[in-house]
């Protein structure tokens, strides 16, 4: 969501226009971990235990903004973000390996 003061929001032919740029996600590392949960009965011992499996995945992205006025003219061009920055995905947790 983006908010501009002292614009207003048009259908069609708008002031400004904005054309984003996402360049292709590269994944750089992929690893599954494992959590191991115990079940305990009311004196504490361990009644059982179950592990439970994740995917984590670390990648880059890019992605840049051009925004140009309604005749065309260039106004900025806006980097949103950029290789530098690296990010992590984890998935949901899996009770079998496979899956995760």
């Amino acid at each position: 969501m983006v908010e501009l003061d002292g614009w207003r929001k048009l259908e069609q032919q708008g002031h400004i226009a904005f054309k984003v740029r996402l360049d292709d996600l590269i994944p750089e590392s992929f690893q599954v971990s494992e959590r191991v949960e115990n079940t305990y009965d009311r004196q504490g011992k361990i009644t059982g235990t179950r592990t439970l499996y994740t995917q984590e995945m670390t990648y880059t992205f890019a992605a840049t903004a051009v925004i140009t006025d309604y005749e065309g003219a260039h106004i900025i061009d806006k980097v949103l973000a950029d290789r530098g920055r690296k990010y992590t995905f984890r998935s949901p947790e899996f009770p079998v390996k496979q899956v995760a």
